[in-house]
């Protein structure tokens, strides 16, 4: 991406396009479906041409997990819960599964507040540098700031 272009613009799947700082050096573009090939082209708005900058192919990953995990205890006085994951479906190429923990705001009347309403607008590249740091100092930051985090990592689901 140019970076001193202010403005871009990607466009992809079907007439699907989104408005990109080029400052930020990145975006995150959602409501991609699973297994589906796309092309983003990149436009640069500075000029009033909209002349093409770059292009890129990219292959969505499977959807593996058909279901979402299963909610089997759990007690408050301790904060352990227990879920029963899902069988993965199919034979892709996986890395490995993260365990998400997504803090619930609080909001006036007792109502919780789920700040992603989706698991795809969630920046996995920033929780993944977070994993990196451990100790005390990181679990008292990540209470502080009620902000997601991975708590768990597995190389392959057992069942």
């Amino acid at each position: 991406m140019n970076l001193y272009l202010p403005y871009s613009n990607i466009s992809y799947g079907d007439g699907e396009s989104v408005e990109v700082d080029g400052r930020l050096g990145q975006k995150l573009v959602t409501k991609l479906k699973a297994q589906s090939l796309y092309t983003f082209l990149l436009t640069s708005k500075a000029d009033g041409t909209g002349g093409l900058q770059h292009r890129a192919d990219a292959m969505t990953a499977p959807n593996l997990l058909t279901r979402k995990p299963q909610l089997l205890d759990k007690t408050s006085s301790q904060s352990i819960a227990t879920l029963q994951l899902p069988t993965v479906q199919g034979q892709a190429n996986v890395r490995g599964f993260y365990i998400v923990v997504v803090p619930l705001k609080r909001q006036r009347g007792g109502n919780y507040q789920n700040s992603w309403s989706d698991p795809d607008e969630m920046n996995i590249d920033e929780l993944l540098r977070e994993i990196n740091g451990t100790g005390r100092s990181v679990r008292l930051r990540r209470q502080a700031e009620a902000k997601a985090y991975i708590s768990a990592h597995f190389q392959n689901l057992v069942i």
